[in-house]
């Protein structure tokens, strides 16, 4: 029978000969030693002393060259993924040794140049083809079209792809890549920048056996054949991808049990008392050795304290004082110096927001989530209204019923909004992992989204207040129509606006709602329709003036009721006198706002949000922990 998955992996031996766009590439050898993490954790609310320090990893070291896989593994809680973190400058504060990346001591600056991360949980956008996703990637990386174009066919080839080229990633709404495939696209998307060493945290996680041995050997060719450096953890793989890598590290409680070729871990072992079983994988024995949670705690500490005193840490040591007089000797203090302090982004910011509006554009025009699906919910809810209110008379008697319109209008589409949350939320991670590779900057993210909300912001103020003006029978004068769909605009772009900010506060999508729901709910409150605002309390009377809600029904009243004349009308109580615009106002306390006013402090509401997220994601969301 035929083994297409190894025709696809044998492939591959001839596929990088003519990959011209990859000989630029040049791998770099990474060196860590005595690198330790010490972390604060509050031990009581209480007394003097809240805080306790704990290590979570202790004299770590350790070296890896370019062409060469290493393997990072160890028990649940060994360390493994602070140790990747703190090899990438993830971590803010508590570590302790020394990086290097070819001489060269570690750094943001340095890593968003010559290192990648593929983080364990795949963030792309689902609406955009698998071309197309490596396509954006490569924007941010490679400015010259015939290179980047290039480049993407090559990565197609090399990750073996081509026949899921113009296959969408997939999501909720349509089926699209497996697992296996979505993982070798997100290697891909950090391939395109050609770095010098590729990270990767558990790249089999959730994978099935088979796509597990595809996504290692295709890994072991990029490093082999690209002269690639690559560093990842790893849990509970196969004797097959085990003897894949050329290094292995095992951690166990935050220490080093064994550094050294995958291929002598046997043998280590074994001089230590412990022999691998037959039938028994010798990836599964060293993890049960190094194991204290269910392993001989004392056989452990003594497999960790046996490690400095072993002929392989000496030959270690050995290996990296090595590297660093070879290091010293080959580059020259200028290029040191331009290769440390070079400038972090390859495009530029004009080009970076291009390439952004593109890319967010195209997902809304294609993920019905984003756009497609609020236009028609928010179009159902403008008839909805509208027929509700159809066409009322402009009589004293109604003046009650057309501010109830207005403010369900000005509450309930701007409530509307929170129905973005989950496409920030989702987006949100994806921006954080493209900032921390260097693709681009918060600033120019933010911007491109502000742009873009503008734009969906006036097509859902524009069909669905259109359908609602109309039916419902509000002043009829063109300026008022306009001037309806302008203050509804601005409304949306501030609930845009706030929605994400929310986002990028609050990961956890039912916390989100819940908390866009309780702001809106307060801002209601306030907002002078329910009570005036001279019945509200000083305590809570400040809130009307923070709260859009005030801002955009108020500018609603006073378009609706300046200079209006409402004649009188019969209803069940009797005779209802004629009543002006101005006194409906004044009953309202609006009589003393300005609609242009009102219009310009939505904008700054906007403006305001914006910037807060932007400040916010630049503080907060750039992945060191």
């Amino acid at each position: 029978m035929l083994d297409i998955e190894s025709l696809e992996v044998s492939h591959m031996d001839n596929v990088f000969h003519i990959l011209p766009s990859f000989d630029a590439m040049e791998g770099a050898s990474l060196v860590w030693e005595e690198v330790g993490v010490e972390v604060a954790s509050r031990r009581s609310w209480f007394g003097k002393n809240k805080l306790d320090k704990k290590k979570i990893l202790l004299r770590v070291s350790g070296i890896v060259s370019p062409g060469d896989i290493l393997f990072v593994m160890g028990p649940s809680g060994a360390g493994k993924s602070t140790f990747l973190d703190a090899l990438t400058d993830r971590i803010a504060q508590g570590t302790e040794g020394r990086i290097t990346l070819d001489g060269q001591r570690v750094n943001q600056n340095l890593l968003v140049r010559e290192a990648k991360y593929v983080e364990q949980e795949d963030h792309m956008y689902s609406s955009l083809t698998v071309r197309e996703t490596l396509m954006f990637a490569a924007k941010f990386y490679c400015k010259d079209p015939s290179v980047r174009k290039t480049r993407v066919e090559e990565t197609l080839q090399v990750l073996g792809l081509i026949k899921q080229a113009d296959v969408k990633v997939g999501g909720l709404f349509v089926r699209g890549l497996s697992g296996g495939q979505k993982r070798r696209l997100a290697v891909g998307t950090q391939l395109l920048a050609m770095p010098s060493i590729l990270f990767l945290d558990e790249p089999t996680s959730g994978l099935d056996s088979a796509a597990c041995l595809k996504l290692i050997s295709y890994l072991r060719k990029l490093a082999k054949d690209l002269n690639l450096t690559i560093v990842c953890t790893i849990h509970q793989p196969s004797t097959e991808i085990f003897m894949m890598s050329d290094r292995l590290l095992l951690l166990a409680q935050g220490r080093t049990a064994y550094f050294g070729p995958t291929s002598k871990v046997e043998n280590y072992f074994e001089e230590l008392g412990y022999p691998c079983p037959s039938l028994t994988s010798i990836a599964e024995h060293v993890i049960d050795k190094i194991n204290g949670d269910f392993g001989e705690k004392q056989a452990v500490e003594d497999i960790l304290d046996n490690w400095p005193l072993t002929k392989e840490y000496q030959l270690m040591q050995t290996e990296i004082a090595a590297l660093h007089i070879y290091v010293s000797s080959k580059d020259s203090e200028q290029e040191k110096s331009a290769r440390c302090c070079g400038r972090s982004y390859e495009t530029s910011f004009p080009w970076q927001l291009v390439t952004l509006i593109h890319r967010i554009a195209l997902n809304a025009l294609r993920n019905p989530l984003v756009l497609w699906m609020r236009v028609v919910v928010y179009c159902i809810f403008g008839l909805y209204t509208g027929t509700a209110w159809l066409r009322l008379e402009r009589t004293a008697c109604n003046v009650e019923d057309f501010s109830g319109a207005l403010f369900f209008i000005s509450s309930f589409m701007v409530l509307m909004s929170i129905s973005v949350l989950p496409s920030y939320i989702d987006e949100r991670h994806l921006v954080m992992q493209e900032r921390a590779n260097g693709a681009y900057g918060v600033i120019v993210f933010n911007l491109a989204h502000t742009l873009l909300g503008f734009v969906m912001a006036f097509i859902l103020a524009f069909f669905a207040g259109t359908i609602n003006y109309w039916l419902t029978g509000y002043n009829p004068l063109f300026q008022r129509y306009f001037f309806f769909i302008l203050n509804l605009f601005l409304a949306l772009s501030v609930a845009e606006a706030l929605m994400t900010f929310v986002a990028s506060m609050i990961p956890v999508l039912i916390l989100a709602f819940a908390v866009a729901a309780c702001i809106y709910a307060t801002f209601m409150v306030v907002m002078g329709f329910f009570i005036r605002l001279e019945n509200i309390g000083w305590w809570w009377r400040w809130m009307h003036y923070i709260s859009m809600h005030s801002f955009s029904f108020s500018s609603f009243m006073l378009n609706e009721f300046t200079d209006t004349f409402w004649p009188p009308c019969e209803n069940t109580f009797g005779t209802v006198n004629a009543i002006s615009g101005e006194e409906v106002l004044k009953y309202y306390d609006y009589n003393g706002y300005n609609i242009w006013v009102n219009s310009a402090v939505l904008f700054g509401m906007v403006i305001f949000y914006r910037t807060a997220t932007t400040l916010w994601q630049w503080k907060f969301h750039d992945a060191r922990k």
